[in-house]
């Protein structure tokens, strides 16, 4: 074999060994987006309508498995909302998320959540806004905001310390029990149903 030929492969081993490198790495990526969950806080005062429609259909546009939860406190106030989403349909496991924030090593946590008003699992899934699906029909004139046409920057400009509170309650009329998303025993469910019964800021 010539010198030639042996470089060459060694070159042809080493490109084979690099591309087995990215696919794994390629493929520990994938992984790790499947895992992971997506969120963003929106802020709903100084905007309109077509703004806040406008900021979670593009939201939904990339996630459509997104869901919508609100920090609305049960004696008022609180006026941002968080987006958060998977690649794939949300899936809330209550006894064990129970089970979680009673450990021990969770207690700085549970505490923390009680100080906002968001005691234990009740708490948090009281804050439930929505999900993508069944916004849809509120969505229906949002304008999906891209790189190319900055859509959502100009609309926030022309609507600028513009506050209506009837934006959140016009959300909330397409909210809905979404049994779907709890992996939860008989007893969990009709919990759940009891303590989302009202939309958070609803009252």
């Amino acid at each position: 074999m010539s010198e030639r030929e042996h470089t060459s492969k060694q070159f042809e081993q080493q490109l084979r060994a690099l591309k087995d490198k990215l696919l794994l790495m390629s493929h520990h990526a994938e992984k790790m987006i499947a895992d992971s969950i997506r969120a963003l806080v929106e802020r709903r005062p100084s905007l309109a309508e077509d703004v806040i429609k406008s900021e979670v259909a593009t939201f939904f546009n990339v996630f459509p498995y997104g869901t919508i939860w609100s920090n609305q406190y049960a004696a008022g106030g609180g006026y941002d909302v968080v987006m958060l989403a998977k690649p794939g349909p949300l899936r809330i496991d209550p006894a064990a998320l129970d089970a979680r924030l009673n450990r021990p090593d969770h207690a700085p946590i549970k505490d923390a959540l009680v100080q906002v008003e968001l005691a234990g699992v009740d708490g948090l899934m009281a804050t439930y806004a929505g999900q993508a699906r069944d916004l849809r029909p509120w969505l229906t004139d949002g304008q999906i905001n891209t790189d190319r046409n900055l859509r959502l920057e100009y609309l926030a400009g022309l609507s600028n310390n513009v506050y209506d509170a009837q934006i959140y309650q016009n959300m909330l009329m397409f909210r809905r029990f979404p049994e779907e998303m709890f992996a939860a025993s008989p007893e969990w469910m009709d919990r759940l149903r009891k303590v989302m019964a009202v939309a958070p800021g609803s009252q």
